[in-house]
């Protein structure tokens, strides 16, 4: 049983984004630096990863607290009743 599997590669590459002419700086960091909110690319990556951990702590609290069970406290009747 001999199946022959070819593949078409020339309708589907990719190229770089230097042989196209596209900067290699990601968006983010060039809107950044562009607003003038940040001096340059390596302040532009502190600022992203502050406010990726700073989003996934808030996303964890959140999280925390509404899955969070308030302890049953019994009324002290209860428990002197018997």
């Amino acid at each position: 049983m001999s199946s022959e599997i070819t593949f078409n590669d020339s309708k589907y590459k990719v190229r770089p984004r230097t042989l196209v002419g596209t900067s290699e700086v990601p968006g983010m960091i060039k809107f950044l630096v562009i607003n003038r909110i940040v001096k340059n690319e390596s302040q532009a990556k502190a600022v992203i990863l502050g406010v990726v951990v700073l989003l996934i702590s808030i996303s964890a609290y959140l999280i925390n607290t509404s899955v969070a069970v308030q302890p049953a406290i019994p009324s002290p009747s209860i428990i002197t009743d018997n």
